[in-house]
């Protein structure tokens, strides 16, 4: 007789949560329990919910500056969701592009991404979002730009200025198309270039009325938007600007700038008060953390006949902090200098006649 085929191995259904209902009863359980294990319970009610970038240099940035700030938190594999230590804060990882509806709308409560997609989220917005830029970072700095051929931008130069004029620019522009994955800023530059170039050749100006030009078409496009005019998908591209490796690579040039961007921390306007408390907190931390960063601590010794010019050269964030020595005609001195203007600094008390000057960083503070 054949002997008949072992039974199929137990299956592992997941209880229901708000996020997930459906059992799985089709895999054995040594995978299933894998998947419950991955799977984070929904957050708390109270917590904060911080949006961040999931991934790229933006993301390296974010990590850095909530250590400072003293985030901590631990993140399962292939989970977007993670606790914060001892504080009632929930991250949320999502795409940069994401986050601004997700602040916008009240899903998440704060979070940090380029003021290009606050700006693209805001031109595509409804009565429902609300967001609120709450501080500059200082990283992530770039520039949305219009891109264009380099040998077309060649003849629209002026000889004599060496800008494009709108006038131009609008013409070599006019019956294309636009690739861009900034579609709501690439129809506001657009509108506001025609609206531009139609006031300086109107009756005022003396010049002679043209028939209208037709407004170039908008392409909605996802990565690699500087191929879009090689394949000839698009006569132009509006994409940011870095290094301009990637662009000047693809044969391209700058021909505007439509907004200079940054990352910034963001909050909606859909948040009750106790999550306000929380915001507030986080807010003030991440402040100090930028001034811990930007500035630096300057000590030296210097002749009481002097002290004029050294506070001129070291005012310090409200005033210098002047402390008595035991040689009643000298005073040490220390206060807040920028970091960038550091060497500056020691060298012009040098100069003056301050000595033992040395300078140390700041791990944090409270400004």
């Amino acid at each position: 007789t054949t002997a008949s085929p072992p039974p199929p191995p137990p299956c592992t259904p997941i209880a229901k949560t708000p996020h997930f209902i459906s059992p799985i009863c089709l895999l054995p359980s040594r995978f299933t329990d894998k998947i419950v294990a991955s799977m984070a319970p929904p957050p708390p009610s109270h917590h904060l919910l911080f949006a961040l970038p999931k991934k790229g240099r933006l993301h390296t940035h974010c990590l850095s500056l909530l250590a400072d700030a003293g985030v901590t938190f631990h993140r399962g594999a292939r989970v977007d969701v993670a606790s914060v230590v001892g504080m009632p804060i929930t991250l949320v990882f999502l795409p940069a592009a994401d986050i601004g509806s997700f602040v916008g709308l009240g899903n998440c409560h704060m979070g940090i991404t380029g003021q290009d997609i606050v700006a693209e989220t805001k031109e595509r917005t409804t009565a429902t979002h609300s967001i609120k830029e709450e501080l500059a970072l200082g990283f992530g700095g770039c520039r949305l730009s219009l891109q264009m051929p380099e040998a077309t931008l060649a003849h629209l130069v002026d000889a004599q200025s060496g800008a494009i004029p709108p006038q131009r620019l609008r013409e070599e522009l006019a019956g294309g198309a636009i690739g861009t994955s900034f579609v709501e800023l690439a129809r506001r530059y657009v509108d506001t270039l025609w609206a531009e170039t139609d006031e300086a050749s109107g009756p005022a100006s003396g010049a002679k009325r043209s028939r209208p030009l037709d407004k170039p078409s908008i392409r909605q496009l996802s990565g690699s938007v500087e191929a879009a005019v090689q394949l000839g998908v698009a006569s132009a591209v509006i994409d940011l600007v870095e290094s301009g490796e990637t662009m000047r690579a693809a044969g391209l040039a700058e021909a505007a700038v439509v907004l200079q961007s940054e990352s910034v921390l963001i909050s909606s306007g859909h948040i009750s008060a106790e999550h306000q408390k929380v915001a507030d907190m986080l807010l003030r931390r991440i402040k100090s953390v930028l001034a811990a960063r930007a500035f630096v601590l300057i000590e030296y010794n210097a002749p009481r006949a002097i002290m004029a010019r050294c506070m001129a050269i070291t005012p310090g964030r409200r005033a210098p902090t002047l402390s008595p020595l035991e040689d009643t005609d000298w005073v040490s001195v220390s206060a807040m200098i920028p970091s960038k203007e550091k060497h500056e600094i020691m060298d012009k008390l040098h100069d003056v006649g301050a000595v033992d000057i040395f300078v140390a960083s700041i791990q944090n503070c409270r400004v």
